[in-house]
């Protein structure tokens, strides 16, 4: 694997010709910034990545895209947040997702992948019971429309599993967290994270 310091290094390239040469293209410029932040959050830099996520909000309002897009950036948004512990910030982020995520169908991935990161979320401040139902239902409606081992499918089911390592359910928990396991190295391999 490639040492983390040298992918920061490209990272940090990458975002500061972003913003030199995209300003006239803040639509393109918000698919690059987010694409920064999903690297900078899978090498564990969540609050740096969450200054990316910022940026692709920024351009996609001036793109003035539509709700899907705000949707989906705001969710790796609220999933940096929980990651370094801004809960107030990543609550309020919550609330708007809430709201906005009737503007599309029950089945949009979008839909789904932003749900997924507010029942994360309420897993985070021990809501249990409301993070369950909400990734309950999401992991139901991915598997029915995008198939049993979608990668949306598979997030929700990872938030299922936070959600049952309670005393009460730890079995079950545990059980679907080895299922989990398996398919997600059907699916990435097993050098995967």
């Amino acid at each position: 694997t490639m040492d983390r310091s040298l992918i920061r290094l490209m990272l940090d390239s990458a975002a500061n010709n972003a913003a030199r040469s995209l300003s006239e293209a803040p639509e393109v410029r918000a698919s690059i910034e987010q694409s920064i932040g999903d690297a900078y959050y899978s090498i564990g830099e969540f609050e740096v990545a969450d200054t990316h996520f910022i940026a692709a909000l920024q351009a996609a309002d001036a793109a003035h895209l539509d709700i899907a897009a705000q949707l989906r950036l705001t969710a790796r948004r609220l999933d940096a947040l929980n990651q370094f512990g801004r809960y107030a910030e990543a609550s309020k982020l919550a609330d708007w997702i809430k709201d906005a995520v009737v503007a599309l169908p029950d089945t949009d991935p979008d839909r789904l992948f932003a749900e997924t990161s507010v029942g994360i979320h309420e897993c985070t401040l021990f809501r249990r019971e409301p993070c369950r139902e909400r990734l309950t239902r999401v992991y139901d409606v991915a598997r029915k429309t995008l198939g049993e081992d979608s990668p949306l499918a598979l997030h929700a089911a990872a938030g299922i599993v936070v959600s049952d390592f309670a005393p009460d359910r730890y079995a079950e928990g545990k059980a679907l967290a080895q299922n989990l396991y398996e398919r997600y190295t059907k699916l990435y391999g097993p050098e995967d994270s």
